[in-house]
């Protein structure tokens, strides 16, 4: 999953929660990637820039609204990569690693990637925790 370490140029490292309406039959984890489809929250596909961060775990149908955290520029995010580390470089653009519906990390250097990698120090393989940030 997706954990926020910094915002650059904040005043705090804590983001301002949102409340958003959830989609029927969707289940939502923590620290999981987020955007809207019809004015509602479902997880993001590999392509999907994420709007959200989810502040809480929610069964399907469990909950109308769930806590969100919105996404800017100047968040810093460490995620697992499905990459081996050695291959990317600061800059690569990474998509989203998609696993039973739910990014849970980033995936290979591609045009379509939605997250820049920032920094892959001490990723030596797949599942090392790298940095990264979602552009606008």
């Amino acid at each position: 999953m997706f954990t926020l370490t910094r915002i650059l140029n904040a005043p705090s490292n804590a983001p301002e929660p949102l409340k958003q309406y959830t989609t029927a039959g969707v289940a939502y984890k923590l620290g999981t990637l987020l955007t809207l489809s019809g004015g509602k929250l479902v997880n993001c596909e590999a392509t999907d820039k994420p709007l959200f961060i989810s502040g809480e775990n929610a069964a399907a149908n469990a909950k109308r609204e769930i806590t969100v955290y919105p996404i800017t520029e100047n968040m810093l995010f460490t995620a697992p990569t499905a990459s081996a580390p050695p291959l990317l470089k600061a800059g690569d653009k990474l998509t989203l690693n998609v696993a039973n519906g739910v990014a849970v990390g980033v995936g290979s250097a591609s045009t379509d990637g939605v997250a820049t990698l920032i920094d892959s120090r001490g990723a030596l393989r797949p599942g090392d925790r790298v940095t990264v940030r979602f552009d606008g």
